[in-house]
């Protein structure tokens, strides 16, 4: 996971080591762990601006993060559903326009009815 992260980033292995204070050999022994401190990991995570924390469960890093394809299709979804509003508002902004021209003209008749002629 966080070799993933890394190459992810573009950053090299002496870059990382740089940031998290320690050698490079030293990197190449983290991805080799099979557990990793909380100090360490909190290093790692601000080094290469990833929260590992959120994929750490019961002593063990997930492999990927949790709900992702789910979260992309919700985020796509959402999307949908706005659209689809603003085309709802503007069919009603429309709709509206036309109710008003409509009680504008009966108005109009309504009161050139009752009006008197002018002699």
């Amino acid at each position: 996971m966080i070799k993933k992260h890394l190459r992810e980033s573009g950053m090299s292995k002496t870059e990382l080591a740089r940031r998290i204070n320690t050698t490079s050999q030293n990197v190449y022994g983290i991805f080799k762990r099979k557990s990793i401190d909380t100090g360490l990991l909190q290093k790692l995570s601000d080094a290469l601006g990833v929260d590992f924390f959120q994929y750490y469960t019961q002593g063990s890093l997930a492999s990927e993060p949790p709900n992702t394809y789910l979260k992309q299709n919700e985020a796509a979804l959402l999307k949908q559903q706005v659209k689809f509003c603003e085309e709802k508002i503007a069919l009603m902004e429309r709709e509206n326009e036309y109710l008003r021209e409509i009680n504008d003209l009966l108005k109009e008749k309504i009161s050139g009815g009752t009006k008197k002629p002018k002699s």
